[in-house]
């Protein structure tokens, strides 16, 4: 049953992911859908669904903000993770919709954190 259960909800976020994905050549998601599947249905039940996509979008968040930590962005460890991530749909959010339909979500979530948390030079 629970095997089930998993297959189940992995088809579900692949079509999830797959309708929501508007070019191949965009990625997985642009800006615009980070931010309207993290705030919709805000501050209301969610269906299963619309939690599959949140939890998603969640991952993605995630995912973009552990491949370029250290590199183009450095962690303080003085904000926690959930708070970095609506830091930065919000700062998505208030980006014109035409800009964030033009890019994977990904590079916006790497280039606002990068200039939320700058890493530290090392002087030599």
């Amino acid at each position: 049953m629970k095997t089930f259960l998993f297959v189940a909800a992995a088809a579900t976020l692949v079509h999830a992911s797959a309708a929501a994905r508007p070019s191949e050549s965009l990625g997985r998601l642009t800006g615009d859908q980070v931010v309207k599947i993290w705030i919709k249905q805000a501050g209301k039940e969610f269906t299963g669904d619309q939690q599959l996509e949140r939890e998603f979008v969640s991952g993605y968040l995630a995912g973009a903000a552990d491949a370029a930590e250290g590199v183009a962005w450095c962690d303080t460890l003085k904000v926690k993770a959930h708070e970095i991530d609506a830091e930065v749909v919000w700062s998505m959010k208030a980006m014109p919709l035409d800009r964030l339909k033009t890019k994977e979500g990904a590079k916006f979530i790497v280039e606002i954190l990068a200039d939320r948390f700058p890493c530290k030079q090392v002087e030599k």
